[in-house]
């Protein structure tokens, strides 16, 4: 089993990835958000689905490996608009 599953959703504003963590019942548990030329991440970590994950070392593994994925998306995001803005 993975450790999450990201989602996209296109608006005409900007694109909306949402993370489903593996151990946690949120589908939005980790959210990169580009808009109108920002980036914003946030989490809500919610409850803890004992169903998915056997404890809580693994959800919370889970978790930190979206953080970290969500992270390094962010970045690469600010490159890509950077890029676009010098050109």
């Amino acid at each position: 089993m993975t450790a999450f599953e990201i989602r996209s959703q296109e608006r005409e504003w900007g694109t909306k990835r949402t993370y489903k963590v593996n151990g946690f019942w949120s589908g939005e548990t980790v959210v990169v958000d580009e808009y109108d030329g920002r980036i914003d991440i946030r989490w809500s970590c919610g409850g803890r689905d004992t169903g998915e994950v056997e404890d809580d070392i693994e959800a919370t593994s889970n978790f930190a490996a979206a953080i970290a994925d969500a992270v390094e998306l962010a970045r690469n995001l600010r490159l890509e608009q950077t890029a676009a803005d010098s050109d």
